[in-house]
């Protein structure tokens, strides 16, 4: 199974719309994993539209239609593995424990946004992995699980 993940599209604020290379993606992958702020609803629309399986939280920079639409984290099964979906807030000092902190049952891999930056760090035993920022000149990831194996790629978004 391999999945796109996306945070920080920031549409229409920071820019107009969904970058192509990532409409062209949701051809080719199993499902989305977006991680907030997206900022309108018709964005999360438009993605859970164009995808079988779509798992979403809303971040800190969203409208009030897509907070409640979205809820602020969620906990998955994917193939076996258990994944905390959280936007994150605040500095991006120990934003990880924070967001860990934040859900009841620990889960063995948290996708996370917010800070736009990378990352693929293991901490308190859990594997961290945020996409960056999905705008032109960003990244956005791609998520591959097979057999219980986990493998987490980042991708530049060309202009």
């Amino acid at each position: 199974m391999t999945y796109l993940v996306i945070s920080d599209l920031h549409i229409p604020k920071r820019q107009p719309e969904i970058p192509k290379v990532l409409l062209e993606i949701l051809n080719r992958v199993d499902g989305v994993l977006a991680l907030g702020d997206f900022v309108n609803l018709d964005t999360v629309l438009l993605l859970q539209q164009s995808t079988r399986n779509f798992f979403a939280v809303h971040g800190n920079m969203d409208h009030y239609d897509v907070k409640d639409y979205l809820p602020d984290k969620k906990l998955i099964l994917l193939s076996g593995l258990n994944i905390g979906l959280c936007h994150g807030w605040g500095s991006p000092v120990g934003i990880r424990k924070k967001i860990l902190d934040s859900f009841d049952n620990k889960p063995q891999v948290v996708l996370y946004g917010h800070t736009h930056i990378p990352d693929k760090t293991v901490e308190n035993g859990v594997l961290f992995l945020n996409p960056g920022y999905a705008m032109y000149g960003g990244t956005y990831g791609l998520l591959k699980i097979k057999n219980g194996d986990l493998n987490f790629e980042v991708y530049k978004i060309e202009y």
